[in-house]
């Protein structure tokens, strides 16, 4: 079975991570631990493997895009079905839940509904399995406040979990997050802040970069990449390539806390059987966490990192174009500031 190799880029160092895995060891740390540990048919798999990192909500992680056929993808399940799960590498010491196929799902045969389907007879269960796994490590998730959170449904109808209550605890949790940060690089100065969102899974990475940190990653683009004038351009502003990318998930308290709200988020997405009401909750959410972050600029916090003229600030949500995801977010600046 073949090997891949992969970089895991940390989110807050330069440093960047090579991993040479078996076949195995990938699908667990990098692809199926993002599908409730069920492992995708070959088609959907091969749509993974071809990304080369982009449909990966966890960190950033890319490899060369490639496929298997269809004599690899039943030895691989072979092995998966045959191997305990502890002998494979846990990312960070997480104890891996067993993978497995779950055939009667292949029925759905796009992406977006394979997934939808899998968090829906899944997601709980292996949830569960994995805090009984890691039941030493993570006890209970804690709230802001120190106690057990209970995230709660909108007062009517079946409209996903409560943005209001969403609204206030992020705004918390970012708060103490910038805090920490800015203490933290007292030595820096930054350009833009901005939260780079995945609504489909609840995740919000807090986000920051300096000029000396684009430079040096624009002269590694042009040298080893042949990235071009305009590109550079583009590679200034994309949350991916910042240094500061996601640097909230390096503190501790801001997993457990927003973890009940992601987990909560990414069921009622995925279990929903309405496009409809999906699609209007994720835009609510986006439009939350616009307003959170314009709440972090109107009370003073993003004053406390050192700035450079011409800071500013911006919310994405996952692959977006960045030209309409700049006008919503002037729209919602605008409705924010005649609230």
């Amino acid at each position: 079975m073949r090997e891949v190799t992969y970089r895991w880029y940390e989110h807050d160092s330069k440093d960047v991570e090579t991993f040479d895995a078996t076949l195995i060891e990938f699908v667990y740390n990098v692809v199926a631990i993002t599908e409730s540990g069920i492992v995708p048919p070959l088609s959907i798999l091969n749509e993974r493997f071809l990304s080369g990192g982009k449909c990966n909500p966890f960190g950033n992680v890319e490899w060369a895009p490639f496929e298997i056929g269809e004599d690899e993808y039943a030895q691989l399940i072979d092995v998966l079905e045959a191997q305990d799960a502890a002998t494979v590498w846990s990312h960070k010491g997480i104890n891996f839940v067993k993978l497995k196929r779950a055939e009667e799902l292949d029925k759905f045969v796009d992406s977006l509904h394979w997934s939808k389907a899998v968090h829906k007879s899944y997601s709980d269960e292996y949830i569960a399995k994995l805090m009984e796994l890691n039941s030493q490590k993570v006890d209970d998730f804690p709230s802001h406040d120190g106690h057990p959170t209970e995230v709660t449904q909108a007062e009517e109808g079946n409209e996903g979990p409560d943005l209001v209550q969403i609204r206030k605890v992020l705004f918390e949790l970012c708060s103490a997050a910038v805090k920490r940060f800015a203490d933290e690089n007292q030595d820096k100065r930054f350009y833009a802040f901005g939260l780079d969102l995945n609504v489909t899974y609840g995740d919000v990475l807090l986000c920051a970069n300096t000029e000396l940190d684009y430079e040096e990653t624009a002269a590694r683009y042009v040298r080893d990449l042949g990235y071009t004038e305009d590109r550079l351009t583009d590679l200034k502003n994309n949350f991916g390539d910042w240094r500061y990318q996601g640097f909230n998930l390096d503190y501790e308290d801001w997993n457990t806390q927003w973890g009940p709200f992601r987990s909560a988020i990414d069921r009622y997405v995925h279990a929903t059987d309405s496009e409809e009401e999906v699609s209007k909750f994720m835009d609510e959410l986006i439009k939350v966490s616009s307003f959170v972050l314009l709440d972090l600029n109107e009370h003073g916090l993003l004053k406390l990192l050192n700035r450079e003229p011409g800071f500013y600030i911006k919310c994405l949500d996952h692959d977006e174009d960045e030209d309409e995801a700049e006008r919503r977010f002037d729209r919602y600046r605008r409705e924010h500031a005649s609230a």
